[in-house]
């Protein structure tokens, strides 16, 4: 039984061993689409520039097989719009929970004083 076992480990081995080259071979094709400048300000990246790959950053949609480069003022920008929108819908629906609490408010008062 020990025979049978080693030859099941062996293929499962090999099965996950060719997955994870086949992933490995996908993720280098994908860094071979990393593009020279920032994708917002056309701004050059350097590949090179340890400060550049540290600092910059790289959105991947691996079933677009889509790379985006983006400098760190530009991304600073977007994750400040981003917050701001958010915070602009947070506003906004309390906003209209306020508005429908007075909405009803009023109906619940023209119904008390029809009953009147």
């Amino acid at each position: 039984m020990s025979s049978l076992e080693r030859k099941f480990k062996r293929a499962n081995n090999k099965k996950s061993k060719k997955k994870a080259e086949k992933e490995l071979a996908k993720r280098v094709d994908l860094f071979g689409k990393l593009p020279e400048n920032c994708l917002t300000c056309e701004k050059e990246f350097d590949k090179k520039n340890k400060k550049h790959v540290s600092t910059w950053n790289v959105i991947v949609r691996e079933e677009e097989e889509i790379v985006r480069l983006y400098c760190p003022d530009c991304w600073t920008k977007a994750v400040g719009i981003l917050n701001d929108f958010a915070e602009h819908l947070k506003n906004k629906l309390s906003g209209e929970e306020e508005i429908s609490g007075i909405e009803e408010q009023t109906e619940n008062t023209r119904n008390e004083k029809e009953e009147d």
